[in-house]
């Protein structure tokens, strides 16, 4: 963006994901999973805290069941 002239309005700092299908079904994800895949985001970003994020972008199942614990 910058090379072009245009501003950067966000920059990815970290990614976790999680695919907790042994817990409870492929499309069925653990409360646990979740929060690790918090943690390896933040663990990737190195020193942003949860306090630095403006914003979140996460990809829910599709489920009734997936959608409520994500």
């Amino acid at each position: 963006a910058e090379r072009a002239g245009e501003r950067a309005l966000g920059v990815i700092r970290g990614v976790g994901l999680g695919n907790d299908g042994r817990a409870g079904g492929f499309l069925s994800p653990a409360e646990a999973g979740q929060a690790r895949a918090l943690r390896a985001a933040f663990a990737c970003a190195g020193d942003l805290r949860p306090e630095d994020v403006g914003y979140v972008e996460c990809h829910a199942t599709g489920t009734a069941a997936g959608d409520r614990v994500e």
